[in-house]
């Protein structure tokens, strides 16, 4: 994304770590209709 190394949301939601490492452990637990709807509302902004 704003690095250039993402080209998805959710490519760069996996490259997050550190201090993000437990929001990506909780993105990665979701269903995959739920990530869907993420993206989906992520979108909608």
């Amino acid at each position: 994304m704003h690095d250039g190394l993402s080209s998805t949301k959710e490519e760069a939601i996996q490259r997050h770590t550190n201090q993000a490492a437990d929001v990506k452990r909780r993105f990665n637990a979701l269903t995959r209709s739920e990530r869907d709807q993420i993206m989906a509302f992520l979108d909608s902004l």
